[in-house]
């Protein structure tokens, strides 16, 4: 499977690569660039931030074999409008990325006070594949993967959550420390689970959690 280079202006790639080749997966993930960013904070913060990802003009910009990341915890989305949109630009593949569970817990229990907690999110996705379009379920805790996993979403990318940026990119253990926690909560189930990986370790299948079928490549 061959990876995107770039996604144009405005546009962040994430290139997936897969263990299988058969495995039915899109090609990379795109995401909204924001804005303004600082060249300290990490793209996986950068794209939370309240200025990003509610223009959807960019889903233009998404080829085929990609998948679109959407902020699905966004208040505002008009999702019949956004369907409308992703047909029209022939996207099969949505992920909810970024995605509100990356938060805090604390942030987290707020969000959900006023229904726009992870579950919410997760309940709008599988809204998504109700639809007809294939679903990447984005989940930073064990709690979340078997909430989405439950709803029928299989293929399951775990993300790092705010709290493991505080020393920089969070290693690798805390990273495979977080596969493995998901795996547990979804036991043997069928499901596709993927790891987030820098750009040296996308190239050594070697140090990728045993448990993945695929890692996504942070651009």
């Amino acid at each position: 499977m061959s990876n995107f280079s770039q996604g144009g202006a405005g546009v962040n790639v994430w290139n997936i690569h897969p263990r299988d080749r058969d495995l039915d997966l899109p090609e990379a993930i795109l995401t909204p660039r924001a804005p303004v960013t600082s060249s300290s904070l990490p793209i996986e913060l950068a794209a939370l931030l309240p200025t990003s990802g509610f223009d959807d003009a960019w889903l233009s910009k998404v080829p085929a074999g990609a998948c679109a990341g959407l902020f699905l915890g966004n208040p505002l989305r008009q999702d019949t409008r956004t369907f409308k949109l992703l047909r029209d630009a022939s996207i099969a593949w949505i992920a909810n990325l970024p995605s509100v569970s990356q938060h805090d817990t604390d942030f987290i229990e707020n969000l959900a006070e006023v229904g726009m907690g992870p579950e919410q999110e997760l309940d709008r996705l599988a809204r998504y594949q109700g639809e007809g379009f294939k679903c990447i379920a984005s989940v930073s805790s064990a709690k979340d993967a078997y909430y989405a996993h439950n709803l029928g979403l299989k293929t399951i990318c775990v993300l790092p959550q705010v709290r493991a940026y505080e020393g920089g990119f969070p290693s690798e253990l805390v990273r495979n420390r977080a596969v493995s926690e998901v795996k547990d909560a979804i036991g043997d189930a069928d499901a596709t689970l993927l790891s987030i990986v820098t750009r040296a370790e996308a190239g050594a299948r070697s140090v990728w959690p045993p448990q993945v079928s695929a890692v996504l490549e942070r651009p």
